[in-house]
């Protein structure tokens, strides 16, 4: 995968965070822990995070990758 790439799915990731999650302006790096740390995330934020993430880049995330 090219750098330009990754960069837009860090954007994408990030876009979904802030917007549909409400995180706003927490901090958020590429290494910030989704779950037991800052973020603090649950089940039901990762559902929403995966959605939001697959609507804006026009794909589907096949389930056997997603794990538990």
């Amino acid at each position: 995968m090219s750098e330009t790439n990754t960069q837009n799915i860090y954007a994408t990731v990030e876009e979904v965070l802030r917007d549909d999650l409400k995180l706003g302006e927490i901090p958020i790096e590429h290494d910030t822990p989704l779950f037991d740390g800052t973020l603090g995330l649950d089940s039901l934020d990762a559902l929403m995070l995966v959605s939001g993430v697959e609507k804006r880049l026009w794909l589907k995330l096949p389930n056997k990758k997603l794990g538990k």
